[in-house]
């Protein structure tokens, strides 16, 4: 080595001189070894500085952040384009617009946020905080390339989105290379992403969709075959009905499991599919089954029906695909059953579905379609089988009708059924059918009946006698023979055997059976009714239940002489034996169904009876026991039931009932409607009691006893001892009351009752018989507007509560006589609305009055504030055969009604508690033609009427109102106003005088159709003061028209300003943003959509003294808008609006408005904008320039002649260019470039230092070492924009432009670093406050100092 003579080797042999005196070994860093390996040390060390730097700058800066955007975009070729980022690679990334171009795929993305953590990747990891964009559009080119398998899925490191979010999702095609109108639109897309590299997991995805709302959730490995687990909910609403669908998926990518359940418009549904995405044949098997469809809830014309739907498909290949590709679907043999049935069949003029069931195979191949082994069952057991072949049109390159051939058998059909205009037929035969695009053929051999029936009888000497009756259909077979003697006693005999008999193959309405049974009946028919009948069961079902058993019975007259009967339905057993009829005998019944459920009908749960039943059918007597558990009958629930109770024999023998039930609920409600209840009778006949007690939920109970007698009929008659209810409505009574119940009548008598916050009412008679009612009484202090707590249930009035009172005399038999009045006692009705007000009522009442089925009706009121109303008419009643009493279709009706009120003050705050509401109204109404045609008119006017809402400046007045209706339309005469001016505005450009020397008017007439709603109304305003404030002034003249409908209104019209002004403060109102909802906590839900439809056409002209001064600005606008809207379209309008001259006051100036133009093209809150405002006479015109739109403005610095921007600034505030050597100046200059450029909230500063968590950020000039001079300009949350500024005489250098960053230690303690915009000097600097106004600064840096500064401030 080269080192090697400096080495001890190099010494002589045995320690020679020259070994002693050899010189020392120089270290390592002497050499020039070493000196390369600090060089080299030194050089990794500064190009790992450089590549720090590098990195910082690219990650953390703007301009990092633009110059690899542009480097990203030079790279891609053009493929890739970026616009407006903002913000820092290495955090908070903002890019107004992302594209990306290539021959298949257009991707576009706007306002793209992403917030990620750098950190993480150290971990392997890749963490984004949020990922948000306002819209994502692609579009790729249409491919014919088969669809692979990917070879993995697996991401090169951990993925971790905490949560994204698509505003907007477009999806379509690309045609021409540019992309078509999408196909597909999803919004409000969002949810978060997890994955370990392998395994991704999505979690809480929603969007909104065409097809609804869905939410879904999944998992999948990404490793071949890509097992995976997902499920999915979707909520739709379509042609007006809700459908919830939930869905799963299970298996791996290339053998997909998928299941789907479904439910809505009243039906209920089930899909299971298994896929193969990536396979020749990508659908292995699918099924599908529905139940309860309705077809009329689709379509309002289609029949109704409740049908379930059965399809089992499985496809095959017709033949071999190549090598990769998939089949294509022509090329699909699809196989399968297909089963429909329909559980609500009828015939079609009624609205309903003439179908039973439909079962078929299909097959699809090569264009043909193939329907074998049909069965189609309608109504009368009418069956239609067969095959049907339908066959694509060969040769042709545009679809057509195909051609059909049909074979179809026809069994029992009853064209009766089908549709009831029709004939009864019972056709049997063939059908055969062949149809194409140009003509059909049918041909059919069909008999009539469908039912085989064979009979043999003879006739002779008064004796019928039956040799044989063979009825057939389908397996039912019924044989039988027997007698009848025409004279004498009538003796008869019958002998018969059923096998298989379906009751249903002969009447519609009996249940599905198949019974198979013996029978035999003797007997006599005179002189009373005496016989034996013997039957046996063999194996049968009824409604698809088991049924089995026998019996013997032997009837004379009224009494069973012998019965020895079993039955077993279901599992449900019923036996009796014994007889019934005289004393002395006895019939033991037994009833044990454990499975009433098993019967269908809405039975459910269990219940055993057993019971003895002795005496005769006059004088019954015998024992029972009941015990039910969770029964159910007609969507009724009851958890249990008991019951005892036993009636002695004897005319007066002890009776003893007790009957409990618990738990009672309507359909599927949790809550019982009834808690518990017990009815309790004990006495005998002449003597006994009775006591129920009902208990509901929230403590609501009812209690009643009663003490009487039993007698035949049967007819108990005695009194009510008590009854009291608790509740939201109490009441008790007072003192027993007369009784009388019986099958033909019930009679109470005086009762009295006292309500729970202060009614009472007398019933002085009431008697219910068999079309005849007769009720007398009276009722008094009963109070009419209370307020109910919800939370303590206690009731309290409401102010002066209405107190009412009233009395009834109704006698209604074959005639209706009578009178019912009720009328005011004392007291006030409050109406509640926006504020409550109170109508002075001082007289309220209502009668009607029957004489000999001629009615009469009146009311009348009236009130200091309310003023009069007060009607009367007259009708005829009668009752009807099934005794309801009703009005006389065709009898004349006459009716009369009027109002009068002086003052409508009072309805103004009900709408509003700022509207003011004046003037009267008459009204005069009639009531003519019959109840079946009622015919009603009426006309209304309206007199001084006035609305006034101060505080937006409204003030309509001299109003008139005169309309009328019948029954066909309502005419509105006249709707106008004469509104006088009352209000001079703060605008002295304005000629006043001229426009307001005579009243403004506004004029409305038209009518509307009663019928259809349709309507057109028309409108004109002439120099109308619509608004009427000294800052918010405005006269307008025009014209228009409604078009109306019972749910929707079409405006349409133009409106001209003819001068107005409007002054906005300088300091807007607080408010609340965008993002900030107002929730009302009594009311949750959300609100309805609104089923009124509403279109407008209106064009605007502002005229030419249209002054507005708002914010600074001063200025006339001018200019014409269209605004247009229409059923689910926002508002739109189109138009320009310009700013005639004016002034601009900003920072101190004021700027003349050279142009000011306001584009309208879309929606009304973004309208385009061109505005310059300059600062005029001086040899520079300088000024702001604003493009862009009103939710993106572009704000710019202009002059004329052009100057660099500082200089414009200059112009601008200072009227002169600046002077560069002049810190204060520039200090100065940048604020004032901050509030003109940088927007409301702090400007540039405020937002930096808030974003990077830094308390203060400074744009302004350094302090200088000589003259220690301060002239930065701080911001520290917001921006004052002003700064200080002082010089010495003796100052001979500029302090350079520097950018201040600093954060508090403490309360006096401030850490700060400079760093000079223009070069590359830096200082530390820490200030501590010692006082008010003194303060020491110490700095470290490129210049070392320390300070002491005292502040003086003169204000």
């Amino acid at each position: 080595m080269s080192e090697a003579p400096d080495s001890p080797a190099a010494a002589g042999p045995e320690g020679t001189p020259e070994q002693a005196s050899a010189p020392r070994p120089r270290r390592l860093g002497e050499g020039w070894a070493g000196r390369w390996l600090r060089r080299a040390l030194a050089g990794v060390i500064a190009l790992l500085a450089v590549v720090v730097l590098v990195v910082g700058w690219l990650g953390g800066t703007d301009s990092g952040l633009r110059a690899v955007m542009d480097l990203a975009a030079r790279l891609s070729g053009g493929t890739v384009t970026v616009e407006r980022a903002e913000g820092y690679l290495l955090g908070q990334l903002k890019i107004g617009a992302l594209h990306v171009r290539t021959p298949t795929l257009h991707v576009d993305i706007l306002n793209l946020l992403i917030d990620w953590r750098p950190g993480a990747l150290m971990s392997g990891a890749l963490e984004v905080s949020a990922l948000r964009a306002s819209e994502v559009a692609v579009a790729t080119l249409p491919s014919t390339e088969p669809s692979t398998l990917p070879a993995s899925l697996v991401l090169p490191r951990a993925v971790r989105i905490d949560h994204f979010q698509l505003d907007r999702l477009l999806v379509g095609k690309l045609v021409d290379a540019q992309p078509a109108p999408p196909d597909m639109e999803f919004t409000a897309l969002a949810g978060a992403l997890d994955s370990d590299g392998r395994h991704h997991r999505l979690r809480g995805l929603k969007l909104i969709g065409p097809f609804g709302q869905l939410a879904a959730e999944g998992e999948i490995d990404g490793q071949r075959p890509f097992p995976l687990n997902a499920r999915a909910s979707l909520s739709t609403r379509q042609a007006g009905e809700a459908y919830e669908v939930q869905a799963s998926a299970a298996g791996d990518l290339e053998n997909l499991r998928l299941l789907a359940k479904a439910s809505g418009a009243g039906m209920n549904g089930d899909a299971s599919i298994v896929a193969t995405p990536f396979a020749v044949l990508p659908l292995r098997s699918a099924k599908l089954t529905v139940r309860d469809v309705d077809p009329s809830r689709f379509h309002a014309s289609a029949p109704s029906a409740r049908l379930d739907i059965d399809a089992d498909l499985v496809p095959s290949t017709g033949k071999a695909a190549g090598a990769g590709e998939p089949l294509a679907v022509a090329d699909w043999v699809v196989s399968g059953p297909l089963n429909i049935v329909n559980h609500q069949p009828g015939s079609y003029d009624s609205g309903a579905l003439p179908l039973e069931s439909l079962a078929a195979s299909l097959r699809w191949a090569g264009g043909e379609l193939v329907a074998t082994d049909v069965d189609l069952r309608v109504p009368g057991k009418g069956r239609a089988t067969g095959k049907i072949h339908w066959r694509a049109e060969a040769g042709t390159e545009t679809a057509g009708f195909g051609k059909v051939d049909a074979e179809l058998r026809i069994v029992g059909l009853d064209a009766k059924r089908l549709d009831r205009r029709a004939v009864a037929t019972r056709i049997d035969g063939q059908i055969s059918a062949q149809a194409d695009a140009d003509a059909q053929t049918l041909s059919a051999d069909l008999r009539d009946p469908q039912l085989a029936l064979r009979l043999k009888a003879r006739h002779a000497a008064g004796i019928v006698t039956v040799d044989e009756v063979l009825a057939t259909a389908r397996a039912a077979r019924l044989e039988a023979s027997g007698k009848l003697a025409l004279n004498g006693d009538g003796r008869f005999e019958a002998h018969g055997i059923l096998n298989h008999f379906d009751p249903r193959a002969f009447v519609a309405t009996a249940p599905p059976a198949d019974l198979s049974a013996r029978f035999s009946a003797t007997g006599q028919r005179t002189p009373q009714l005496a016989g034996k009948l013997q039957f046996a069961l063999a194996p049968s079902t009824l409604e698809g239940k088991a049924l089995a058993g026998k019996g013997d019975l032997a009837l004379d007259g009224t009494r069973l002489v012998d019965v020895d009967l079993a039955l077993d339905l279901g599992g449900n057993r019923l036996s009796a034996k014994g007889r019934y009829g005289k004393p002395g005998d006895a019939l033991d019944l037994h009833l044990d169904a454990p499975a009433l459920a098993a019967l269908g009908h809405g039975l459910g749960g269990r219940i055993k009876a057993d019971g003895v039943l002795r005496g005769s059918p006059g004088q019954p007597a015998g024992e029972f026991e009941l015990l039910g558990e969770k029964l159910s009958v007609a969507g009724i629930r009851i958890d249990g039931v008991n019951g005892r109770g036993r009636l002695a024999e004897g005319r007066n023998g002890a009776i003893s009932v007790a009957l409990g039930l618990a738990g009672l609920r309507k359909g599927k409600d949790v809550e019982a409607m009834l808690q518990r209840a017990s009815f309790v009778f004990e006495g005998t006949r002449a003597a006994n009691t009775m006591r129920l007690e009902v208990f509901g939920p929230a403590q609501a109970s009812a209690v009643l006893s009663l003490a009487g007698a039993l007698s035949d009929g049967p007819r108990w008659e005695g009194r009510l001892d008590s009854l009291a209810v608790r509740g939201d409505y109490p009441f008790t009574l007072q003192a027993p009351a007369p009784l009388l119940l019986s099958a033909d009548i019930v009679r109470l008598g005086l009762a009295e009752l006292r309500g729970g916050f202060g009614g009472r009412y007398r019933f002085e008679e009431t008697r219910w018989q068999a079309r005849h009612l007769v009720a007398r009484g009276s009722v008094t202090g009963v109070l009419v507007g209370v307020d109910l707590d919800p939370t303590t249930r206690a009731v309290r009035s409401r102010g002066d509560s209405l107190q009412m009172g009233g009395e009834w005399d109704v006698d209604v038999a074959e005639q209706v006589n009578g009178t019912v009045r009720l009328q005011r006692e004392k007291g006030d009705l409050v109406l509640q609305g926006d504020s409550p007000v109170k109508l002075g009522l001082d007289e309220l009442q209502l009668t009607l009055s029957a004489v000999a089925n001629r009615l009469a009706f009146g009311f009348s009121a009236h009130g200091s504030t309310l003023g009069r109303a007060a009607g009367a008419g007259t009708a005829l009643a009668e009752r009807t055969a099934d005794g309801v009493v009703r009005l006389v279709p065709d009898a004349p009706l006459l009716g009369s009604a009027q109002i009068d009120i002086p003052s409508i003050a009072w309805a103004g705050p009900l709408a509003d508690q700022n509207l003011k509401t004046d003037g009267s109204l008459k009204g005069e109404f009639t009531l003519a033609g019959t109840p079946a045609h009622p015919e009603a008119a009426g006309r209304i006017r309206g007199d001084r009427l006035s609305f006034v809402m101060a505080d937006q400046g409204l003030h309509l007045s001299g109003g008139t109102l005169v309309a009328d209706f019948n029954r066909d339309r309502l005419n509105l005469e006249e709707f106008s106003f004469v509104s006088p001016n009352r209000v001079r505005p703060r605008e002295s450009r304005i000629d006043v005088a001229r426009l307001t020397k005579a009243p403004g008017t506004l004029k409305a007439r038209g009518e509307v159709q009663l019928a259809s709603g349709e309507g057109r109304f028309t409108f004109t305003a002439e120099r109308l003061p619509l608004l009427q404030r000294a800052d918010q002034w405005l006269v307008l003249s025009g014209e228009g028209e409604v078009l109306s409908g019972w749910n929707s209104a079409n405006l349409k019209g133009r409106l001209v300003a003819d001068a107005g002004f409007v002054e906005l403060s300088r300091t807007p109102a607080p408010s609340l943003g965008d993002d900030v909802e107002v929730l009302d906590p009594r009311h949750n839900g959300k609100a309805p959509v609104s089923p009124f439809l509403t279109s407008v056409d209106l064009s605007i002209s502002l005229g030419d003294a249209l002054y507005v001064k708002a914010l600074g600005l001063d200025t006339r606008l001018a200019g014409d808008l269209r605004l247009q809207s229409g059923p689910g379209k926002p508002l739109n309008a189109a138009g320009v609006i310009t700013a005639q001259g004016g002034i601009f006051e900003g920072y101190g100036q004021k700027l003349s408005i050279e142009r000011g133009i306001v584009t309208f093209n879309g929606p009304v809150a973004n309208p385009g904008l061109n505005v310059v405002a300059l600062r005029k006479g001086l040899s520079v015109e300088a000024g702001v320039g604003i493009t862009g739109t009103a939710r993106r403005p572009l704000v710019r610095l202009v002059s004329e002649p052009n100057v660099p921007d500082p200089e414009k600034l200059g112009w601008i505030v200072l009227g002169r260019p600046p002077d560069q050597g002049s810190g204060g100046e520039m200090a100065l200059l940048l604020p004032a470039a901050q509030a003109l450029l940088g927007g409301s909230g702090g400007g540039i500063s405020a937002s930096l230092a808030g974003a990077l968590g830094f308390d203060e950020v400074s744009f302004g000039s350094s302090v200088d070492s000589r003259s220690r001079v301060q002239t930065s300009s701080v911001a520290s949350g917001s921006v004052t924009g002003t700064a200080s500024s002082a010089s010495s005489s003796n100052v001979d250098s500029v302090p350079g432009q520097v950018i201040t960053i600093g954060k508090r230690l403490s309360s006096r303690a401030l850490l700060s670093f400079e760093q000079s915009i223009s070069g590359t000097s830096s200082i530390v600097k820490l200030t501590y406050q010692l006082t008010r106004r003194i303060s020491v600064i110490g700095r470290a840096g490129s210049e070392n100092a320390v300070d002491m500064l005292f502040s003086l401030s003169f204000k």
